[in-house]
């Protein structure tokens, strides 16, 4: 591993970015550091990332044009770029 890198998924406003992370959104006027669609393969490096940050964002991650869980795309891109002993920490609002 190069670069030990935290990533905040789904960054969204400027005032909610982190300072020494890679804030990522898919929405341009967001102005993320990497502007990114999580659900598809992430341009990131294997076991790459210490921390990645998923705030509110997960529920909003539903099925792809061909049926697929887009959520377990997501997961597993989180898996494949988390370094051994990484952490990933989601909060979401209650969904019933």
């Amino acid at each position: 591993m190069s670069e030990a890198i935290r990533l905040n998924l789904g960054c969204g406003i400027k005032r909610f970015h982190m300072p020494g992370w890679i804030n990522i959104d898919y929405r341009k006027e967001c102005e993320p550091d990497k502007l990114m669609d999580i659900t598809n393969r992430w341009p990131l490096m294997d076991d790459s990332a210490v921390k990645i940050r998923a705030d509110n964002l997960l529920e909003h991650i539903g099925w792809g044009v061909n049926g697929e869980d887009l959520l377990v795309v997501v997961m597993n891109e989180a898996h494949r770029v988390s370094a051994p002993g990484g952490e990933f920490c989601i909060s979401s609002v209650r969904v019933e």
